[in-house]
C-alpha cells in the first residue's frame, strides 16, 4: 500500500497568516495555481493511484478535485469527515504571531502538551484520536491499494504519531508547505517515509 499525502493550497488566510482551523476557505488564485502545478508533477511522475480522500473542508475539496481531473481519475474524491483539520477555538482568525505572543491564547501550554485543548478547541490528542477512526476505515476500505490523501498539517502530524510514533514535540519541526507532496509506504511489518514536502 503507498500512500501519498499533499497538503491542500494557499487560500487568503494562509497568505495573511492567520490561523485557519476549521475555517472553510477556498483556494485563492495562487493556491488553485500551485495545485495545478502540483497535478502536472504527478502526472509526468506517472502516478497512479486507486482513489482520491479528503477532507471535507473547501481548499481540500478544490485540491482534491484539482489532483484528480490531472490522474484522469473517473470516480470522484472520497470525503472523509475524520481528516479535517485541528479545530482550533480562540485562535481561529488570529495572527499566527498574536496567537504565540497573547497569553489568553496558552500558545505554550498548547505547543508543549498533546492532552491540552486550544481554547474552544481541540488537544493534538484530540485530533488523533478522530484521525485514527478515519484511518481504520481507510484501511479497510483500500487494504492493498494505493490512494492520494488531500488534508492538512496537523491531521499529517497526527498520522506520523500514529504510524511512526514520533514525539509530539518532534511533529511540531515537520513543516509541510501548501500544496506539498509526501509518499509513505507500507512494508510488511510497518511504513516507510518515502519523500516529505515535495514541491513540483
Amino acid at each position: 500500500m503507498n500512500l501519498y499525502l499533499v497538503r491542500h493550497g494557499t487560500t487568503e488566510w494562509n497568505r495573511l497568516d492567520l490561523v485557519q482551523g476549521q475555517a472553510d476557505l477556498p483556494l485563492d488564485k495562487g493556491g488553485r495555481r500551485e495545485v495545478e502545478k502540483a497535478a502536472q508533477d504527478l502526472s509526468l511522475r506517472s502516478l497512479r493511484v486507486d482513489g482520491i480522500l479528503t477532507s471535507p473542508l473547501q481548499r481540500a475539496t478544490e485540491t482534491a478535485q484539482i489532483l484528480s481531473q490531472a490522474l484522469s481519475l473517473t470516480s470522484p474524491p472520497e470525503t472523509f469527515e475524520e481528516f479535517r483539520e485541528f479545530q482550533c477555538g480562540l485562535w481561529e482568525g488570529v495572527h499566527f504571531l498574536t496567537v504565540r505572543q497573547d497569553p489568553r491564547y496558552e500558545y505554550e501550554r498548547v505547543s508543549h502538551d498533546a492532552s491540552y485543548p486550544i481554547p474552544g478547541g481541540e488537544s493534538f490528542l484530540d485530533v488523533v484520536r478522530r484521525v485514527e477512526k478515519g484511518w481504520k476505515r481507510v484501511e479497510e476500505l483500500y487494504a492493498g491499494k494505493d490512494i492520494l490523501l488531500v488534508t492538512h498539517v496537523v491531521v499529517t502530524r497526527a498520522l506520523l504519531f500514529l504510524l511512526f510514533g514520533f514525539p509530539y514535540e518532534t511533529l511540531r519541526s515537520f513543516r509541510l508547505d501548501n500544496a506539498g507532496f509526501c509518499h509513505l509506504q507500507k512494508g510488511e511489518h510497518r511504513y516507510y517515509l518515502r519523500l516529505w514536502n515535495h514541491k513540483g
